[in-house]
């Protein structure tokens, strides 16, 4: 979630819509996950077209912002773009820290929480299967699809850079493949399905084809036609009783349909980057949580797990106060979890400094 959409990863280079959307994103992840929310307030928010496509929408930004810095490292070396230059140390393993230490660091706190105040006993199997499973908590499986994402995504992209159009005809017949095989086959439990990036490929295809192709794109009827797809799913879904067919009957989020209706949305919301550039200063507090997005969605993990434990949120008194202590309370740590971790990031990025030789 939380990935650097220019190719220096400088302020001045992002794109505040990416931040913006992303910053919402994570509003809706935590709406997600609070408890004791009733009808009417889903139906207030619309809460199968604001917080179910939230996951989705994640998948694409997180394509299309991987997708433009590769490219513009590619326009740097002046060569097209390869699958190894991914993988180089010097580009990969900032990414990966960037993705590990924060987990990492979640899941000591999620272990000290068990040990300390839950009175757990812990064994390392335990602990090996905490890590594993992206922690405890709503959205930990998210954490374990980042990982997946960053082994996949330079194959997608090779495929797609070559073909643009069979790549994503091709990730639509594997997740049509997973998704059939997931259902009537295999029998997957909750646990292992929600850890596949599998579902998630068309998504994944599209970031990609928006970053390459995005003026083209926003030029043709093909946003439109993608959102409205996706909408007539998604109302069919909710409001006509559509059983699915491919799809584990509870997973909507990460349908391709869902990915459809945020693929239009997500196109519209690009092309006002101009105005987002003007009303810069209003737009800071959701951008900023978009840039600390993976620092609150771990933190929120971690607190909905105790929250749960501990049945704290039905003594929080009416849903109004629930929805506002649950935002503050990880919305907050999860702000300073990402100042802190950029601070010490920047100490060890720091260059050093050049030592001039006599002649």
């Amino acid at each position: 979630m939380e990935i650097k959409s220019g190719p220096t990863g400088a302020d001045k280079n992002r794109k505040i819509m990416v931040d913006v959307i992303k910053g919402f994103c994570i509003l809706m992840i935590i709406i997600t996950h609070v408890a004791n929310k009733t009808p009417a307030f889903r139906h207030m928010i619309q809460y199968g077209f604001t917080v179910v496509p939230a996951v989705s929408a994640f998948m694409i930004m997180s394509a299309y912002v991987f997708t433009i810095s590769e490219d513009h490292y590619a326009g740097r070396k002046q060569r097209p773009w390869a699958v190894w230059d991914w993988f180089r140390n010097d580009r990969f393993y900032p990414r990966l820290r960037r993705f590990l230490i924060p987990y990492l660091i979640m899941v000591i706190c999620l272990c000290a929480g068990i040990v300390f105040l839950l009175k757990g006993r812990l064994t390392l199997s335990n602990v090996w299967e905490i890590l594993t499973l992206g922690g405890r908590g709503p959205g930990a499986y998210y954490v374990i699809l980042m990982f997946e994402f960053l082994a996949a995504f330079p194959f997608i992209k090779y495929w797609a850079d070559r073909d643009p159009v069979t790549a994503l005809f091709g990730m639509l017949a594997v997740n049509i493949a997973f998704e059939s095989m997931a259902r009537y086959v295999w029998n997957l439990s909750d646990v292992i399905y929600d850890r596949l990036l599998l579902r998630f490929t068309v998504q994944i295809a599209l970031g990609i084809l928006l970053a390459t192709y995005q003026k083209k794109i926003a030029a043709t009827a093909l946003p439109l036609i993608a959102f409205i797809i996706g909408l007539v799913y998604l109302v069919s879904i909710n409001y006509m009783d559509y059983e699915q067919v491919l799809k584990i009957g509870r997973f909507t989020s990460g349908s391709f349909f869902t990915g459809l209706f945020c693929f239009g949305l997500i196109v519209l919301f690009l092309e006002l980057e101009e105005t987002a550039q003007r009303f810069r200063i209003l737009l800071t507090p959701l951008s900023f949580l978009g840039k600390a997005s993976y620092h609150i969605l771990l933190v929120q993990m971690l607190y909905f797990y105790f929250a749960r434990s501990f049945q704290l949120e039905p003594s929080f008194g009416s849903l109004g106060k629930i929805i506002l202590i649950d935002y503050a309370v990880t919305l907050i740590p999860g702000c300073l979890f990402y100042l802190i971790s950029e601070g010490i990031g920047k100490i060890f990025r720091k260059p050093r400094p050049s030592v001039e030789t006599k002649k």
